[in-house]
């Protein structure tokens, strides 16, 4: 549909693997690589083949009603409607290894201890720079800020224990450094579009 110009300057959707090959051959399409599926002037895009049947449980609804697409999604053993988007799929990053090593020494103190807390002006004295130093060289090696990539180790902290383990979502979230249960589904449900108990559902080994 890209190529034929159906999706020119309206909102459409793709696998995530998709993502910048998709942005780069349809500037004009308004991508958003989040949604399961999305509807827009009437045309319907979907990312992967789950998704895909995500959007017809979505047209059966919008054609016959929730009744009707709830007795199709039991026949078809499949969720009347999947909560969350795409990045609660998407593979986690391996992380970067610093070139500068006092950073090296800093990420690996942290990753070490990352349910204690950590300041940006803490940061910079363990590394023996001044916080504007410390924030420029922080954003060369990884490209976001030393707070946002606390966050995410944060989060994927999180995700290893929800998968993981047993423990409930209050404790998992002291043990990743949020400073309140609130705090962690918050930053949970901003980055990955859904929340802990859902993912949990998700990706949790049936052996635990």
């Amino acid at each position: 549909m890209a190529y034929s110009g159906l999706l020119d300057n309206i909102k459409a959707t793709s696998h995530w693997k998709f993502n910048d090959d998709f942005i780069t051959r349809f500037p004009q399409v308004k991508f958003d690589t989040n949604p399961l599926f999305i509807d827009s002037d009437n045309i319907i895009t979907s990312a992967g083949s789950a998704a895909a049947i995500d959007c017809c449980l979505y047209i059966v609804k919008r054609f016959y009603g929730v009744k009707i697409a709830n007795q199709v999604a039991r026949i078809m053993v499949s969720a009347p409607e999947r909560s969350g988007g795409q990045n609660q799929y998407i593979e986690q990053p391996t992380l970067q290894r610093p070139s500068d090593e006092r950073i090296t020494k800093l990420v690996d103190h942290i990753l070490l201890a990352i349910s204690e807390s950590y300041s940006l002006v803490q940061a910079a004295i363990f590394c023996s720079m001044s916080v504007r130093s410390f924030s420029r060289h922080f954003k060369l090696t990884y490209g976001i800020s030393f707070t946002i990539w606390l966050a995410n180790m944060r989060l994927n902290h999180s995700l290893n224990l929800l998968e993981s383990t047993n423990l409930p979502i209050s404790q998992i979230s002291e043990l990743s450094g949020f400073s309140s249960e609130q705090n962690f589904r918050k930053h949970f449900k901003q980055k990955f579009d859904t929340i802990p108990n859902t993912w949990r559902g998700l990706f949790k080994s049936d052996n635990i």
